[in-house]
């Protein structure tokens, strides 16, 4: 049905030989577009009023690891554990060593077992640490709400 030429980012289209180019997204494009992403979901996260405070740090952990997850991936690298893709991330982006101590810190805690004020400044780090490591890994400036 479609035909690629070798090296070619074009693809021929048989029913009435159209041509679609595809180009790919150049490097600031990616980043930017990432950028937004994980903003986004953080205004997701902080707006959801069905999550619990416990809920909301699971799902600030979850876009944590996702943040390090779209910061490697174009480098096609296998990691055993979260703490080596993070590693990796961190001296590649040059994340200062004080956002890396806080992630962990973040990563590491149960928000289960926190109590109702350990909660609450739990998830201020969260955010915190989930903004900071945004502009760290994506540039750029950070959106108003989240200054």
């Amino acid at each position: 049905m479609a035909s690629t030429p070798c090296g070619s980012n074009s693809v021929t289209l048989q029913p009435n030989n159209s041509v679609i180019t595809f180009v790919p997204m150049t490097d600031p494009q990616r980043q930017d577009a990432y950028r937004k992403y994980f903003y986004r979901q953080l205004d997701k996260v902080a707006e959801n009023t069905k999550y619990s405070e416990v809920q909301q740090a699971l799902a600030l952990r979850r876009l944590i690891l996702e943040l390090f997850e779209r910061a490697t991936e174009k480098d096609k690298l296998h990691f055993s554990t979260n703490f080596a893709r993070i590693s990796y991330a961190a001296h590649k982006f040059g994340v200062p060593n004080v956002h890396i101590y806080q992630e962990r810190r973040f990563r590491q805690r149960r928000p289960s077992k926190l109590s109702a004020e350990e909660l609450a400044d739990h998830l201020t780090t969260g955010y915190r640490v989930a903004t900071e490591l945004t502009r760290a890994l994506f540039g750029g400036a950070v959106p108003q709400p989240w200054v």
